[in-house]
């Protein structure tokens, strides 16, 4: 899954000389439209001090709104560890006119202390007078609070006193000290910003790091030598451009493969157990006490259970798996059965496959929570392979989803060609359960991709059960009023195929 989170406000501080007279360092750009990053040398002069080694830089404060991941800090983190999650820092360049430096590095610390957006838009003769600015962070509604070092450049680590920018912390247990610098190389320049910043975000949305944004600007000696760099600009959150907002992307793989409906011998498959209390995920209660944990001990009245075991039976055959907990509500158990099995190999010569039944029950197997059954197939072989080509559709798409949703979407595959026996009595068909599918959203109007296809990370991968395949998406993630398209990968026998099938929702407020 993808989630964005957007900024809430940005601006860029600065000590430009303005006509050769005087710097704005009192100046604020809080609703300018663009987010200006440079660094002159020897390009202007001041009454009083010459020309030589004169110098003007600028910088950019920005903050997101990282409710978002808070909410979900059961998926995206364990107590303070990430859970395979990546955060990027996302912002988007601006093709303009001016020049543009080449060869560059950003760097993106975090804030120490808050900062005021500001109401300024002058960014020509910086006339607007306010905070943040290059001296101030904060004081529109308060006592003026000023930068400890002017252009928030005072650094130190997490629990330094008067600083602007933190710059290390040692906050994860047993990591030692860990920088919190994240930095990119511009070759062209003309690049977007996409930077890992995963230590920072994870340490903020549990509360080990203050949430004031980050402070970007040129790195190191690059603000500092003898060499004018001017101008790269960004889109600020002011655009009306909803994809070249600035965001903060959480990436990770949430798909899961229930293997009930295709399970084979020979391959280690995984089945899954849900608990649904009144439409809500929730843990087994035994007792007085509740069953959680890979291997957490639970009593009742009077037994001692561990989580659920699955027990398998066929005929004489029967075998127990120790299953564990995927998350709150949601059990499973991975197993591979041999397809030499001595009391399988009649029914599995017969018929290709072994049905066998299968029951969810406590470690001491005296308590059942589930029975059902399940086919275990044998590997298909062949001399050649047929390409197919699939139809999909979405069975509970909706028109209209609201911003603040998370909506499921379930698909219906069915091969193009697919041909159903004839019958006089009614009849269900049902979806194909594909292996290896993934989805990419496009905004309709301009086409541009706002979640690609993500096949490194696994973070648009389709999970599946023995139904349908399925994925979830925030509506967050989406500007209101904006029509969006759903395109699908699938990959299958070492074929990739993309499709395309006109799927199209709108998320509104």
């Amino acid at each position: 899954m993808r989630i964005f989170s957007f900024a809430t406000k940005d601006t860029f501080i600065t000590d430009v000389i303005v006509t050769n007279t005087f710097r704005a360092t009192d100046a604020n750009v809080g609703l300018g439209g663009v987010l200006s990053l440079f660094k002159l040398h020897e390009e202007s002069t001041l009454p009083g001090t010459g020309s030589d080694d004169l110098q003007e830089i600028s910088r950019i404060l920005i903050k997101f709104d990282l409710d978002v991941f808070r909410a979900l800090t059961g998926t995206l983190l364990s107590g303070t560890k990430l859970n395979n999650t990546t955060f990027r820092l996302k912002m988007f360049d601006v093709l303009h006119g001016d020049t543009l430096p080449s060869n560059f590095n950003i760097i993106a610390f975090p804030l120490s202390r808050a900062f005021d957006e500001g109401s300024g838009i002058d960014t020509y003769a910086y006339t607007d007078i306010g905070s943040a600015n290059f001296i101030t962070a904060s004081g529109e509604t308060s006592t003026a609070v000023t930068w400890s070092l002017s252009g928030a450049a005072k650094s130190g680590a997490l629990n330094d006193t008067d600083i602007d920018i933190i710059t290390g912390s040692s906050f994860f247990p047993g990591l030692g000290n860990q920088s919190l610098v994240a930095t990119q190389n511009f070759d062209l320049g003309s690049e977007n910003l996409d930077i890992d910043i995963s230590t920072i975000v994870s340490g903020t949305i549990v509360g080990l790091l203050p949430d004031h944004g980050f402070r970007i600007s040129f790195s190191g000696s690059e603000e500092t030598d003898s060499k004018t760099r001017f101008i790269k600009r960004f889109y600020s959150r002011h655009t009306n451009i909803f994809t070249k907002q600035p965001r903060i992307e959480a990436i990770f793989d949430d798909s899961l493969a229930d293997n009930g409906s295709n399970l084979l011998f020979d391959v280690t498959g995984t089945i899954f157990l849900n608990n649904l209390v009144r439409g809500r995920y929730t843990d087994i209660v035994s007792g007085s006490r509740t069953l959680t944990g890979t291997n957490s001990d639970v009593v009742g009245s009077k037994h001692k259970w561990a989580v659920p075991v699955v027990k398998l039976e066929s005929g004489s055959f029967d075998i127990v798996y120790t299953g564990s907990q995927h998350q709150k509500g949601l059990y499973s158990a991975s197993f591979a059965i041999d397809s030499l099995e001595t009391l399988l190999t009649g029914e599995l010569h017969s018929a290709g496959s072994a049905t066998m039944n299968i029951v969810w029950q406590s470690a001491d197997q005296t308590i059942p929570y589930l029975s059902s059954s399940i086919v275990i197939r044998e590997i298909t072989r062949d001399n050649f392979i047929k390409p197919k080509r699939y139809r999909i559709s979405i069975t509970n798409l909706k028109r209209d989803y609201n911003i603040n949703e998370i909506a499921q979407f379930r698909l219906f595959v069915q091969e193009v060609n697919f041909n159903t026996d004839t019958s006089k009595l009614p009849s269900e068909t049902q979806s194909l359960v594909l292996d290896d599918m993934y989805y990419q959203i496009r905004e309709l109007k301009t086409n541009d991709i706002i979640i690609p296809l993500d096949t490194t990370n696994n973070s648009t991968r389709l999970s599946y059960d023995r139904y349908s395949n399925y994925f979830n998406m925030h509506m967050k993630s989406f500007a209101p009023g904006i029509n969006y398209k759903i395109e699908f990968l699938i990959k299958e026998d070492d074929i990739e195929q993309i499709i395309d099938e006109g799927i199209i929702f709108r998320v509104v407020k």
